[in-house]
């Protein structure tokens, strides 16, 4: 036989080795004492608001032995009446049988809920167990969900639903928009203390001319604006709603502790109101988490004191078409350094045009005020000053930049391209860190001119226990970035 041949024999044997283990199949096991893994013992779902499809949870059933194993059954406790789903390889219900899993491997199994109406206006708890039966042997997995009843307002045709009378809505129940809240002329939206405003995917709240927004909260239960899912993988994500629109002739605006999140523009103000306040009044405003813009003024009149606005694709603050603006004690940064827009981001823009049919056509800057504030950016530039030849009214007092625009009259006492050293704790992301330039260099006769407004920070710390007031809307606190 010669070397040729014998090569051909052992491949031979070889492959037919190989062949017959290929083809055994795992011995199925039905040993009573036999026990699967799980990757968890309990599913939680954060809180949904009643009545609204969870998020999809997931986890992993292993066989950790050597041989296969048949899982005769997976069953919910409630059977039929079980408020959540199950599914795995495909095959959903609240029942599923005869799952077989090879040795040494795992199955994914996917759960998901559809809360019911709770007789409580306080968050509610629902448990249900999950079980498994292996060869007659139990074993269990937690659910876990929270609901919350809320009020929902639906269009009940097209996408629109026009508030054409004056509502007050209270902190008892969140309240959930579809579509969008238009509210009409004449009439006044309240929004009282510890009030949440859900916003379901492409929701949003437009105020027409000649009505008023009225959101009043205080710093431990602030008015929140949001989308509606309230599980934890969507506590910053962008882009979840439309935002709020101040129509032109809509004005006398008050926002008091609110806060606005996740939107695509936070908040939009189109022109001015039709009498002589202030289209929008706001103290302890926090926009933030924006797809777009976090703040947009087109020809608008505001008066705004602590203002926080970070994590937008697109600036926070953004000023076109001239108007009247009076700003204090405001933290404007550009945590992003692409614009959603597909150009450089900036915390804060100002101009004094708009573009008609392409062409760029200059708008009067009345007067632009930003008093003890932060600009910066994580970026080159977080400044950009557009005059296209109307008048160009700005003034920056106190405040402290990052850019390479060059100083002139128009900015008193500023402070360029020093770090105001940003930490990220307990859901802040611009706390002052130590060191930082922002620290102690503010005006304090800003701050005694508007005591009531300015006298505590967005924590609510007094601002000028230490004798004069940091720059931004958060005073530096040791406690607070520990």
């Amino acid at each position: 036989m010669n070397l040729y041949q014998r090569i051909g024999i052992a491949t031979s044997v070889i492959l037919l080795f190989l062949s017959f283990f290929a083809c055994k199949k795992d011995q199925i096991s039905s040993d009573p004492n036999f026990k699967l893994s799980f990757s968890t013992d309990t599913l939680t779902f954060d809180t949904l608001i009643s009545t609204r499809l969870s998020a999809t949870l997931r986890m992993k059933v292993y066989n950790r032995n050597d041989d296969a194993v048949k899982i005769s059954s997976v069953s919910l406790d409630a059977g039929a009446n079980s408020i959540f789903r199950i599914n795995v390889s495909g095959r959903s219900g609240t029942v599923l049988k005869d799952l077989e899993v090879k040795s040494n491997d795992s199955l994914w199994l996917f759960v998901d809920v559809n809360l019911p109406v709770g007789s409580s206006n306080l968050p509610f708890e629902i448990n249900e167990k999950l079980s498994f039966i292996t060869n007659g042997n139990v074993q269990q997995i937690v659910l876990n969900a929270w609901g919350q009843n809320a009020i929902f307002h639906r269009p009940i045709s097209g996408d629109t639903l026009v508030l054409g009378h004056s509502e007050i809505w209270d902190g008892t129940l969140p309240h959930v928009i579809y579509g969008v809240l238009k509210v009409d002329s004449g009439s006044t939206l309240t929004l009282q203390n510890g009030c949440k405003t859900y916003f379901h995917q492409g929701a949003s709240l437009v105020l027409s001319s000649g009505c008023r927004l009225i959101a009043s909260g205080d710093a431990s239960n602030p008015v929140i604006f949001q989308g509606d899912r309230l599980e934890e993988k969507y506590k910053e994500t962008a882009g979840q709603w439309g935002g709020i629109v101040f129509k032109n002739g809509s004005g006398g605006h008050e926002l008091s502790n609110v806060m606005i999140k996740g939107a695509s523009s936070g908040i939009i103000g189109e022109g001015k109101s039709l009498g002589v306040e202030p289209q929008l009044s706001a103290s302890n405003l926090i926009i933030k988490h924006c797809l777009n813009y976090g703040l947009v003024g087109r020809n608008s009149s505001w008066e705004v004191f602590n203002l926080s606005i970070y994590d937008c694709g697109a600036d926070a603050l953004r000023v076109e078409k001239g108007g009247n603006y009076q700003i204090y004690h405001a933290t404007l940064f550009s945590s992003t350094s692409s614009s959603a827009q597909g150009s450089t981001n900036h915390a804060l823009t100002l101009r004094n045009w708009f573009f008609d049919g392409g062409v760029a056509v200059g708008q009067d800057l009345e007067l632009f005020e930003l008093h003890n504030s932060i600009i910066w950016s994580n970026a080159a530039e977080a400044l950009s000053l557009s005059d296209e030849g109307a008048n160009f009214n700005y003034t920056f007092d106190h405040c402290l930049f990052k850019t390479k625009v060059s100083p002139n009259a128009n900015f008193q006492n500023c402070f360029f391209n020093q770090s105001p050293n940003f930490v990220d704790n307990r859901g802040i992301a611009v706390l002052l860190g130590e060191n930082s330039a922002a620290i102690n260099v503010g005006n304090s006769s800003v701050v005694n001119a508007f005591l009531t407004d300015l006298g505590q920070d967005l924590k609510d710390e007094n601002r000028l226990n230490d004798g004069k007031p940091d720059l931004g809307a958060y005073e530096f606190s040791s406690v607070w970035i520990e």
